[in-house]
This record gives C-alpha cells, structure tokens and sequence, in this order.
C-alpha cells in the first residue's frame, strides 16, 4: 500500500487469474490525474514493470487492476540477507532496474518513487523476476 492507495489480492471472476487490486479514494485526485495515471501505465509494456491489466470505478473509489506479484518485496530480502547480497545477485538486480527505468524514461515518464519497496519479485520462486511497481 502506498501513501494514497490500498493494494489487495483479487480473483478475475470470468477467468479466476489471481491479480492485484489497487484501490485509490476518488477524492485524492483532482481533475485528470487518475486518467493520466492509468495512460501511463497502459503505454508500459516491459517484463520487469507490473502489467496494467484494466480500471473500473465506484461512486468514491477508483479501481486498478495489475498483474498480480506476490513475492518478496526487494527492501524484505535484502533484510532477510542480512542487508548483503551475492554480488551475482547484485549486478543482476542493477541491470533489471536500469532496464526497467532506461526504458520508461524513453517512454518520458518517470517513476518518481523508485526505492526498494517499489522493487517487487513476481512471485516465491526461486528467480523469478523482479517488477518495478508503484507507479502513479
């Protein structure tokens, strides 16, 4: 969750695929900006960003929904490790985040909240890929 927004786990009913629900309070936004957000994250297509899936909407509240990512959040492993890495592991993780981030800027966005906490593993197993998330 960030500082304007709930994250929960959902299930697509129409097809049962486990996604992510951001959830953002209609007020928090003036004017276009959500409109602007969900823009962005359409234009994005990169393996290492999260995957804008669709939007809705309720009288208050606007929904996101993105491919879901359920592993460890970057900032957790590197605590979890002890706050070292395998360089391996290391160079490996500084070329996804430059690829990720290369990109989007030829994109001319910018993330604008890059930490380890945005740094997302799709899921538990062991290598799987590392998303950039928490745009907007």
């Amino acid at each position: 969750s960030g500082s304007y927004a709930t994250v929960k786990t959902a299930t697509l009913v129409a097809t049962g695929e486990s996604v992510t629900a951001k959830i953002i309070l209609k007020k928090t936004f003036e004017g276009d900006i959500f409109e602007k957000e969900v823009g962005v994250l359409k234009a994005l297509h990169h393996p290492n960003i999260v995957n804008f899936l669709d939007w809705f909407e309720s009288n208050d509240k606007h929904f996101l929904i993105l491919e879901s990512a359920t592993g460890d959040l970057l900032s957790d492993v590197l605590i979890a490790q002890g706050g070292k890495l395998p360089e391996k592991q290391t160079v490996q993780i500084i070329k996804t985040i430059l690829s990720a981030v290369t990109y989007i800027h030829s994109k001319n966005v910018i993330h604008r909240d890059l930490k380890l906490g945005n740094l997302l593993y799709k899921d538990c197993i062991p290598g799987t890929k590392l998303m950039i998330v928490g745009f907007g």
